[in-house]
């Protein structure tokens, strides 16, 4: 429900209930949103036991105000704090399908702690979004930070197939694989995403620097299978011999 935070903003107060260590309590959050700050408050009791009245008094008592001066830098520390919770809240977007709110979370949240991960998921919902021109102007200025990091590797990699430029993307995931992309789950996603638009070369390509450091029984089937599709029945026989 509305709840008003005694200064100029907009707030909520939220009832919920949780069990810890065996014994369920039931808290009130309230949530303000000024021009500058925002403001979490809390209080619970345990259930049947705890007096909520008693807590919504002693919430009613604390007195909020809005911040004064320059708003200070964040330490190191704190920016990665900060951007863990804006990818949990860029997370918990996406799973309820809000992805423009959820990009934005995740561009924030990098943009606080530089967590090539959650750069990774801003490119994944860019591409949820069919925005992959964006995804892939933004992965661009920092992706060359993180050689190792092959999530964010990845995630580029499909963004620039998506926006048109399948060599540089089927470049970049050859430099992922050479530089120890291993899981058969990524290859099988970056063959479904090239197959699926009948870029077979590509594929073959990935296909080809995947067995050379990677080599099994189940990517060399993927392999007949991609040249099947390209209309190469004869090899795709040849390599399931």
């Amino acid at each position: 429900k509305p709840w008003s935070p005694g200064y100029e903003g907009t707030g909520r107060e939220m009832e919920t209930e949780r069990v810890v260590d065996g014994t369920r309590y039931r808290y009130v959050l309230r949530v303000a949103r000024g021009k500058r700050c925002a403001h979490l408050l809390a209080g619970w009791a345990v259930v049947e036991k705890g007096d909520l009245d008693a807590v919504r008094a002693a919430l009613d008592a604390i007195s909020l105000s809005e911040p004064e001066g320059p708003v200070p830098a964040l330490d190191l520390e704190k920016g990665r704090a900060l951007g863990l919770v804006l990818n949990e809240a860029g997370t918990s977007l996406v799973a309820r399908k809000q992805y423009e709110a959820a990009a934005a979370c995740f561009r924030q949240g990098f943009e606080a702690g530089h967590d090539p991960v959650v750069l990774g998921n801003a490119g994944d919902t860019f591409e949820k979004l069919g925005h992959p021109s964006k995804g892939r102007a933004l992965l661009a200025q920092h992706v060359g930070r993180f050689p190792s990091n092959h999530y964010l590797g990845l995630r580029y990699a499909r963004l620039l197939v998506l926006d048109g430029d399948v060599k540089t993307g089927r470049e970049q995931f050859a430099r992922l694989v050479e530089a120890g992309l291993d899981g058969e789950d990524d290859l099988l996603g970056w063959l479904q995403l090239l197959n699926g638009r009948e870029q077979y070369e590509a594929s073959l390509h990935g296909l080809n620097a995947w067995l050379a450091k990677n080599p099994s029984a189940t990517v060399r089937r993927w392999e007949a299978q991609t040249h099947s599709a390209a209309g190469n029945a004869a090899k795709a026989i040849e390599l399931l011999e």
